[in-house]
């Protein structure tokens, strides 16, 4: 009861999350604004996960090189980093344009489908001929989220991204 009632809930009366800009100023005094191909060797590797689209970006050099359409507004290092740095439960989502909400990576990493989609597109595989089954979830898509998201509405979603269905599908 302690860990799926007590602390979930000090949690979400306690959290509240810093804006991503002071994240990204931080980021770009300790890393240059170069682009990915002058600095991104075979074992670099970093993930992003943008939410309404349901879209994973995998910051590496096979993913840049092969789709470079998706990447090219993402193609600066301090970007990158600060894409795969902006985790939700310390700082707000980062907003790209009208529809685009960021988080980090690690919201796809620690699905173990979800690594192994990342994986199978990272060396290759097409993604069309990719189905993943997930156990638990009761809609195929999330809902869109909102520009003027709230902190206490922001926190209920991650919550929900943290329950045992989710963390084991």
């Amino acid at each position: 009861m302690l860990y799926f009632w007590f602390i979930p809930f000090v949690d979400f009366l306690t959290l509240t999350s810093a804006p991503n800009t002071e994240l990204s100023a931080k980021i770009d005094e300790f890393i240059p604004e170069i682009t990915a191909d002058k600095v991104i060797t075979d074992d670099f590797l970093l993930t992003s996960w943008e939410m309404n689209n349901r879209d994973p970006y995998i910051f590496s050099k096979n993913m840049i090189t092969q789709e470079p359409t998706k990447y090219d507004a993402f193609n600066k290092l301090n970007l990158m980093t600060f894409l795969s740095a902006v985790n939700p439960l310390y700082f707000l989502p980062f907003k790209s344009g009208e529809d685009k909400v960021f988080i980090s990576g690690n919201a796809a990493a620690e699905s173990p489908a979800m690594f192994a989609y990342l994986y199978a597109t990272e060396y290759g595989q097409n993604p069309e001929d990719i189905e993943v089954v997930s156990i638990g979830s009761i809609e195929e898509r999330p809902n869109k989220i909102p520009s003027d998201i709230g902190v206490l509405e922001w926190t209920a979603r991650i919550q929900s991204l943290q329950g045992p269905v989710k963390s084991y599908a």
